[in-house]
């Protein structure tokens, strides 16, 4: 799971308008380990009710992963008791909640910057926000070029926003 949302940021690149959606995704990877899909859609993450146990899937629908799911089926021949079977769910839970409730806190998945930095990801190309593009020329109007206006900007971002990329490969490509 943690090398899932760590490799993608190992570049030489900056990868700042892909970080929120890195951590979110981490976050929701985590989640979907012991909570049931139907508590998770349509909603934000902040807004998933983990800690309830009806919105925890059943102990045979947690991921705890293959070869811990084989060992507890041949409990006779590992010597498990059932009270230590129930034992080994209830800690896997808590185990997926406080490890939830850490990133809740600790990353930064509410940071205004990185709400705005999406604004740079090509992937969200219609659904960027000129609200997040006016946060960052307000923030740093040193990257403003001489010639040109907030006015300016707004109108060439939505503008791109509308244009099929796509179109433009195929310009380029028969150039």
């Amino acid at each position: 799971v943690f090398d899932e949302a760590l490799l993608p940021l190992q570049t030489e690149n900056p990868k700042i308008h892909v970080l929120r959606q890195i951590l979110c995704s981490l976050i929701r990877s985590i989640l979907t380990k012991f909570v049931k899909p139907s508590a998770m859609l349509y909603k934000s993450l902040k807004d998933v009710q983990y800690k309830e146990l009806c919105n925890q899937k059943d102990d045979n629908e947690l991921v705890i992963g293959e070869a811990a799911r084989d060992f507890l089926k041949k409990k006779t021949e590992n010597h498990l008791r059932g009270s230590r079977i129930i034992d080994f769910y209830v800690n896997v839970r808590k185990y997926f909640i406080i490890i939830t409730d850490y990133y809740m806190v600790k990353l930064p998945f509410d940071d205004p910057y990185l709400i705005a930095a999406e604004v740079t990801n090509p992937d969200h190309q219609t659904s960027a926000s000129t609200e997040n593009l006016r946060y960052f020329v307000n923030k740093f109007p040193a990257l403003i070029p001489p010639s040109a206006t907030v006015d300016s900007i707004i109108e060439q971002f939505t503008f791109h926003q509308s244009t099929d990329l796509r179109d433009c490969e195929n310009v380029h490509s028969h150039v």
